[in-house]
């Protein structure tokens, strides 16, 4: 299962995104602030960019089972779970169904969700990663796969007609 969290607002201190299954929204994101590469201010830096596993596991720190997002580079015990704003992250991952005024509106339901959803992928032998990226990254990407497939239909088309 391929989760996406896409940073599309960059604020003073704080990041609001999407996640995205499989290619399909399903909550807002909030994380502390998105900071340059090497850049780390502890329990006030959002993850870095890129892709990692995501398992499920107990959190000791908030007493429940959590999604947990491992090996991320100088960061540790990064979970993706409820929340409203960037007091409540310390680097972890936050997701509701709704957004309001900047900030996430509480929704435990979509932390229990979003937990299902991935233990039922890893009970099924499905590896779960998400891919950490922003919106400007995404169009640039699609943007050079348009390009790629123009210029391999103008040869193809060079040298047929």
């Amino acid at each position: 299962m391929k989760i996406t969290l896409v940073r599309r607002w960059f604020g003073p201190d704080k990041t609001i995104g999407k996640l995205l299954i499989n290619g399909i929204f399903r909550y807002y994101v909030l994380e502390d602030l998105t900071r340059p590469d090497g850049v780390k201010v502890a329990k006030e830096t959002a993850i870095p960019y890129g892709k990692y596993p995501v398992s499920v596991s107990q959190s000791p720190k908030l007493g429940r089972i959590l999604p947990l997002i491992e090996n991320v580079p100088g960061f540790s015990g990064i979970r993706i779970h409820a929340g409203i704003d960037e007091s409540w992250t310390e680097g972890c991952v936050l997701i509701s169904r709704t957004l309001k005024d900047g900030k996430l509106v509480l929704d435990r339901t979509a932390e229990a969700e979003l937990k299902d959803i991935i233990q039922n992928a890893l009970d099924h032998g499905n590896p779960v990663t998400i891919n950490v990226t922003n919106f400007q990254r995404r169009l640039l990407i699609g943007f050079a796969i348009t390009v790629i497939a123009l210029a391999i239909a103008y040869v193809l088309f060079s040298f047929f007609f």
